[in-house]
């Protein structure tokens, strides 16, 4: 795996500030990509790709993709969507570290 997609809508965000993406792979607690990005630079409804160095043992293996505020300023931030169908069932989704059905 050297790639994972977000659906962003950043329209309403503070335009000057800052989304972090850090995925980091629970296995063996690698972060596989930490990058900030502008809100400016980031989609209005549509699809952000972000890529990484691969990792040729990425089958099976737990990542978790964290989305924030780089400097936790409290200006209005971009969306992320998920979807309630299960667009992939291998693994479950959690939202703030809590099961999707649960929320």
């Amino acid at each position: 795996m050297n790639t994972i997609r977000v659906w962003i809508n950043s329209s309403g965000s503070e335009p000057n500030g800052k989304t972090q993406f850090i995925l980091n792979d629970e296995d063996s607690d690698i972060v596989q990509l930490d990058i900030v990005k502008s809100n400016a630079d980031l989609p209005s409804k549509g699809w952000l790709t972000l890529t990484f160095p691969e990792d040729w043992q990425s089958g099976g293996k737990w990542y978790t993709l964290t989305v924030q505020e780089p400097q936790k300023h409290s200006s209005k931030g971009i969306r992320v969507a998920s979807s309630i169908r299960s667009e992939y069932i291998d693994a479950p989704l959690f939202k703030m570290g809590k099961s999707w059905k649960k929320i």
